[in-house]
């Protein structure tokens, strides 16, 4: 986490290839345990983690170090977000997709500015 968390530019730099509209790690400590609740919300077609970026390699290597035996994907049930808000990542993930190299370059905040 404390990488994702430092490179937070460069993770979210990846996620216009991958599809990825919205990526939230959630971390809950339960009797001395930590548990990370990953959510994500992407479009068809994404790339999915390209293991040749390194930011990318150690996404990878967190995800298989931390996930429960038997892990599976959930299926996503309801979105619940305002209506513009809703529209926007609706839109953002749904859009065609840019030829390579043309990804945006827009910083967003993340939650530790």
């Amino acid at each position: 986490m404390q990488m994702l968390n430092e490179r937070a530019d460069e993770c979210v730099a990846t996620q216009d290839a991958e599809r990825i509209a919205i990526e939230i790690a959630f971390r809950l400590n339960e009797n001395g345990e930590d548990y990370l609740y990953w959510v994500s919300v992407y479009g068809p077609d994404g790339a999915g983690r390209e293991p040749s970026r390194e930011t990318e390699r150690d996404h990878i290597e967190l995800g298989t170090r931390v996930k429960e035996p038997g892990w599976v994907e959930a299926e996503p049930q309801v979105l619940l977000l305002p209506h513009p808000v809703r529209r926007a990542v609706i839109d953002w993930a749904m859009r065609p997709q840019h030829s390579a190299g043309e990804a945006s370059d827009e910083r967003l905040p993340s939650i530790n500015d």
